[in-house]
């Protein structure tokens, strides 16, 4: 290739400075001197840009690698250093979920759950992150669809970990699941226990977890709650708030802090 090109071209050349002045006699050498010239530069040009491309993606790599190990650093291997200093099953099993999560959204998500949640799904990790940092429970949590977090959203958030505080106290189960569906109009939510249940008629009126910081606070934004239990059968709580609407009505009935004695 290289004495094939190297002859196109010098030929071409002198039949260049050799010919008349006629352009179709002058484009015949001119075509033969690009021809030629590509045939004795495109091999070197070819490796000057792989070597290029190759340099650009090991950059690339030694950067991805590098965020990588330094979060694996700041989250997993300081999780795994804390679960080898404890020696409580359950503190060592919430430590491990919560790790867990973090580096599921980590991946997939893009998203530090150490920082605030704009959206609904980031915002139910951190309230599952919450609870089972707080209480004796675990969580199963599933969401479907994301939107962002408005006064409604975040009234049914509250009500959520207080229902899911209630089953930690009350239930007597160590696990609970928890549903959330964002849908055009609303969202909707469900926290399932396989608890002792209770009898709803049979609450006393002066006990306000489950009438004020559930149903009541759902109500002053426009939502609502129902409760669904019988002794031995566990409990439903479904949850659910209006998407895209004013937001006055949760404005004009601010929140008040109430007693966590509950159902």
């Amino acid at each position: 290739r290289l004495v094939v090109g190297l002859t196109l071209a010098v030929a071409s050349g002198i039949a260049f400075l050799t010919t008349s002045a006629n352009p179709l006699e002058v484009l015949a050498p001119l075509v033969g001197i690009v021809v030629g010239g590509v045939l004795v530069l495109a091999p070197w040009l070819l490796r000057l840009w792989e070597q290029v491309t190759s340099e650009r993606t090991e950059r690339a790599r030694a950067d991805a690698r590098s965020e990588v190990a330094a979060h694996l650093h700041d989250s997993v291997l300081q999780t795994l250093a804390l679960i080898q200093r404890s020696d409580d099953p359950r503190a060592m099993t919430g430590l491990a979920r919560r790790q867990e999560r973090e580096l599921r959204a980590w991946l997939y998500g893009g998203r530090d759950l150490r920082g605030g949640a704009d959206r609904v799904a980031g915002a139910v990790d951190d309230l599952v992150t919450d609870v089972e940092s707080s209480v004796a429970l675990q969580v199963d949590a599933v969401v479907v669809g994301d939107a962002p977090v408005d006064a409604h959203v975040a009234a049914l958030l509250s009500a959520l970990r207080e229902a899911l505080v209630n089953v930690s106290r009350h239930a007597g189960v160590d696990a609970a699941s928890l549903y959330v569906e964002v849908e055009p109009d609303r969202v909707t939510a469900f926290v399932r226990d396989r608890g002792v249940g209770f009898d709803q008629d049979a609450v006393d009126p002066d006990r306000h977890g489950l009438r004020s910081s559930i149903i009541g606070r759902l109500e002053r934004h426009r939502g609502g709650a129902t409760v669904r239990s019988a002794p031995g059968d566990g409990t439903e709580v479904e949850a659910w708030v209006p998407r895209g609407r004013d937001t006055a009505a949760g404005q004009d009935a601010p929140e008040t802090a109430t007693e966590e004695t509950d159902t």
